[in-house]
């Protein structure tokens, strides 16, 4: 699998006065799409991640806007690695608007791995090395 989609409707909770998303939504997006991803690898990244007492913040994230996305809407999202290294995850995200034929936006976050009981960066366990390895 080189990269992951997810496919869902803008709920109306999403948008603001003018049906158009919300652009700190775009941000819930991402993480939907790769709390999906993670289901579908059949491994428990919560459970796996508390095993291991690690946690992934996120201490990098930007988005870019290119066409709206409206209450409605069929939208999917894809999610691609771009960087794997020894203590920190590089994900790429698009949105696109199913509906309106279009990118609505491009997205860029980086998580680090980091010990729970000391909240230092630590190396990525082998076994949620692979689970991302299965986006390149």
């Amino acid at each position: 699998m080189a990269e992951f989609r997810y496919r869902f409707n803008v709920n109306w909770v999403d948008t603001d006065a003018l049906s158009v998303v919300h652009f700190s939504n775009y941000f819930r997006y991402f993480e939907k799409t790769e709390e999906a991803f993670y289901a579908s690898t059949g491994l428990d990244h919560r459970k796996e991640s508390e095993r291991h007492s690690v946690a992934f913040p996120r201490v990098d994230v930007r988005c870019s806007y290119e066409f709206p996305c409206r209450f409605g809407d069929e939208v999917e999202v894809s999610l691609k690695l771009a960087d794997i290294r020894d203590k920190a995850v590089n994900l790429n995200f698009e949105v696109t608007n199913v509906t309106g034929g279009r990118l609505s936006a491009r997205g860029a976050v980086t998580l680090v791995c980091v010990d729970t009981g000391k909240w230092k960066a630590v190396s990525i366990p082998p076994e949620l090395r692979e689970v991302y390895s299965k986006l390149s």
